[in-house]
């Protein structure tokens, strides 16, 4: 066969630095069409996302020819760059080290759609406990996936301390 063909289809998950609320309503149509844009870049396809204050969903495809490290190390690193340019005020906008991402049947993707497409309802204030800390801890043990809670939730280091 002279072409290469694939269709691998993942959610992908990560945090503001420190979980801070810092996708404001003001950054977070830019931030968005950023993220599109810079995997698209990729030669990634965008199937749905969506933001909260805290952290991002993605639900795309996997290009041939990049890792799936390399792919969000990238989004993640000129997205924030492109805010940055954009908003000045946000110069301290920062995604965390780290993503979470999950192979998706693409065959069944409507629930997955609908819970991206539901952040904002599903983190509401009527909702106080579902945080970002525990979405994330659902998710790695739905997926089957070991963790160490001590390491999976970095604390800001306070400056004046050092």
């Amino acid at each position: 066969m002279p072409s290469s063909y694939s269709r691998v289809v993942l959610h992908t998950m990560f945090s503001t630095k420190y979980r801070n609320r810092s996708i404001t309503p003001e950054i977070e149509d830019s931030l968005l069409r950023y993220l599109v844009g810079r995997l698209k870049l990729n030669g990634s396809h965008t199937i749905e996302i969506n933001a909260v204050e805290d952290h991002v969903h993605i639900i795309h495809t996997l290009p041939r020819n990049i890792s799936i490290a390399d792919l969000i190390r990238e989004i993640k690193k000129w997205s924030s760059s492109d805010i940055k340019k954009e908003f000045p005020d946000y110069e301290w906008f920062y995604w965390q080290t780290g993503f979470s991402t999950f192979s998706v049947d693409y065959r069944k993707m409507d629930q997955l759609i609908d819970y991206v497409r539901n952040q904002k309802v599903h983190h509401s204030s009527n909702n106080p406990e579902n945080t970002f800390e525990k979405e994330l801890v659902w998710l790695l043990t739905h997926y089957g996936i070991e963790f160490n809670i001590d390491y999976l939730f970095p604390e800001p280091v306070d400056i004046d301390e050092l």
